[in-house]
């Protein structure tokens, strides 16, 4: 069904003198694409990236002892910083080593 649409779309449209539209009838399609990928990138793609930034931004500044959540929703403290991970201790001598991607947020106090 999406696919006949698209092909009427694609028609050219006949005028009344005989002569067909040519790329008349194509411009108001191609601005309504780039319309709804500056809509898409606006609502979509850009809010994305910056929480990304802002994610892997926290990651690089985190520091033994600091309060963290997992993403698996555990709380713990880290106990040691490696190159891509980290030992986290999550209290009664329960330390684990974890990536630091599995680091979902600071912990609020």
């Amino acid at each position: 069904m999406l696919n006949n649409i698209a092909l009427l779309l694609m028609m050219p449209q006949q005028s009344g003198d005989g002569a067909s539209g040519g790329m008349g009838g194509m411009m108001p399609l191609i601005v309504l694409m780039v319309g709804m990928f500056v809509i898409m990138y606006f609502v979509s793609i850009r809010p994305q990236r910056k929480r990304q930034k802002e994610h892997q931004e926290m990651l690089s500044n985190l520091k033994t002892g600091e309060k963290i959540v997992t993403t698996g929703a555990m709380h713990g403290k880290i106990d040691q910083i490696k190159d891509k991970t980290m030992v986290i201790d999550f209290g009664n001598g329960t330390k684990i080593e974890m990536d630091k991607a599995a680091v979902a947020d600071k912990q609020r106090d």
